[in-house]
């Protein structure tokens, strides 16, 4: 029987522990007649047979399989498995490689546990999930190694049947070839290249859930493709679109907490939205493009303060090994007091996203990419490369305007003001490079500017941290940040003196 759909529950507390995993696999096509051959020179650690039943879970109009996602539960017919499984896109390495990180939790079969449904908010965005689809797999799985008992490699030979809602589903065959040891990757080389010499291809899908839903699967929206003959209308959704799916691809990770990199892109997608929506700012509803503007801004502090902690304790923990040659006890004192305020805007952040209002700022620029809210007597048809160049150069022009009045001497608030408009010059040249502006070349030197004023700030950023309640140190702590202090010091008077290089060659562009 259809279980009921499931609102998401991002609030409660789990007591149960999720594990997590990466998944590296290679799927193949494969007919009934295909017999596997074998693999000369490989051990066979073991052999067995099970069967699998998965239960998937989705918005009734499958919005996770549109980001590749799938949440699933699943039991075996030999015990080994009963539990729930969150796989999450990763950028492969090659080709027909399919890389996800598998997040499993235990729990009922009845719903999905509430922290992985929290974790793919910003996907469904907050939509009811409910099961769309039961795949029953009869599975041969030959583990092999190059030793006796360590598997390197999994091949599964799978036949699959399946169900969708109420009627039966479509039933094919595939094997599929696991990494299961990261010592292994000659392995899975060998036994692909094995498999592709015996005829087979790889798989058209990269889920089984994918290629049960495919016949009944209603096209998905297209993406924007943008050029110089782009209409407003087009650019708009199309500049917007992009960062979006930046930022929902990357929203798992920062609620998951532990991936500096991933809040780190969080935070310049939230940049790059709003420089975006400042091209188009002249043509698009005021009030509409305000309200986006302030999210954008809220949120992006927060990833930001979090970051900029996370940059610190980085830094810090570099300059005290060049320093000291170890972490010693007064340098595990520095840390531990940058980590506290990392923790402290890790929660901070954690508790926006058990709210409502990243999910607000995510539908409604969703809808934005749908149609985007433009003035009453706008052309929204009208090419956007003219539109989008006058706004680049006032926004270059503005930037020239404050390094004029800043005189020989600028402050290092002043120099942070020029990185924050440079960085707007940066972002405005990359969009309209993606209309086939000749703006390339504008954009990688913009980013040399930015990039050596940001390590100035970061030097500003560490100086005055390094000085606040100095008092509270223990004595010979209190010593090493004041050699830590000078050492930085000297770097901000460098940088401070040397920025004008970079920057010149920026204005000298045209």
């Amino acid at each position: 029987a259809r279980l009921a759909a499931v609102p998401p529950c991002p609030r409660q507390v789990e007591t149960t522990r999720m594990n997590s995993h990466r998944e590296t696999e290679l799927k193949f096509d494969c007919g009934p007649e295909f017999v596997l051959a074998d693999f000369d020179g490989l051990i066979t650690v073991s052999d067995q047979q099970r069967r699998l039943t998965a239960t998937y879970w989705d918005t009734s109009d499958h919005r996770l399989l549109g980001w590749g996602v799938t949440l699933r539960h699943r039991s075996s017919s030999d015990s080994s498995e009963e539990g729930w499984t969150l796989k999450l896109n990763v950028a492969g390495d090659a080709q027909d490689e399919v890389v996800r990180d598998e997040l499993t939790e235990a729990g009922s079969s009845d719903h999905p546990p509430a922290r992985l449904v929290a974790l793919v908010r910003a996907m469904t965005l907050d939509r009811p999930l409910e099961p769309i689809a039961t795949i029953i797999t009869h599975r041969r799985a030959l583990s092999l190694g190059t030793e006796f008992g360590r598997a390197l490699v999994e091949i599964a030979d799978d036949d699959v049947v399946s169900r969708v809602r109420d009627r039966v589903g479509s039933g094919f065959r595939q094997i599929e070839v696991e990494l299961v040891d990261s010592d292994g990757r000659a392995v899975l080389d060998e036994v692909c290249a094995t498999i592709r010499t015996a005829g087979l291809a790889a798989a058209r899908y990269r889920s089984k859930l994918d290629q049960v839903l495919a016949p009944t699967a209603e096209p998905r929206r297209a993406r924007h493709r943008l050029d110089h003959r782009s209409s407003l209308a087009e650019a708009a959704a199309g500049l917007v679109e992009r960062s979006l799916r930046q930022l929902v691809a990357h929203d798992p990770a920062v609620r998951l907490g532990g991936d500096v990199e991933a809040v780190h892109q969080a935070r310049v997608t939230t940049r790059r939205l709003r420089a975006d929506l400042a091209l188009f700012r002249t043509v698009l509803v005021g009030d509409a493009v305000t309200r986006l503007l302030s999210d954008l801004r809220w949120y992006g502090a927060l990833l930001g303060e979090l970051r900029d902690a996370q940059v610190l304790a980085t830094r810090l923990e570099s300059q005290l090994v060049e320093l000291t040659g170890a972490i010693d006890h007064d340098g595990r004192e520095l840390l531990d007091r940058v980590t506290d305020r990392a923790d402290f805007h890790r929660t901070q952040l954690e508790s926006a996203l058990a709210g409502d209002r990243v999910i607000e700022m995510l539908r409604r620029l969703e809808a934005f990419t749908v149609e985007p809210p433009f003035r009453h007597g706008v052309s929204s048809d009208s090419a956007a490369l003219p539109t989008m160049r006058k706004r680049a150069a006032a926004t270059r022009r503005k930037v020239r305007q404050l390094v004029q009045r800043l005189g020989s001497d600028p402050t290092d608030a002043d120099l942070h003001n020029v990185r924050k408009r440079v960085k707007k010059v940066r972002y405005s040249a990359q969009a309209t490079a993606r209309l086939g502006a000749h703006s390339k070349a504008l954009a990688r030197s913009a980013g040399a500017v930015q990039d050596e004023l940001g390590e100035l700030h970061d030097c500003v950023v560490e100086m005055a941290w390094l000085a606040h309640d100095v008092e509270r140190y223990s004595p010979t702590a209190a010593f090493a940040t004041g050699r830590l202090h000078q050492q930085i010091a000297e770097r901000r008077r460098e940088l401070h003196h040397n920025w004008r290089a970079n920057w010149e060659r920026f204005d000298a562009l045209e």
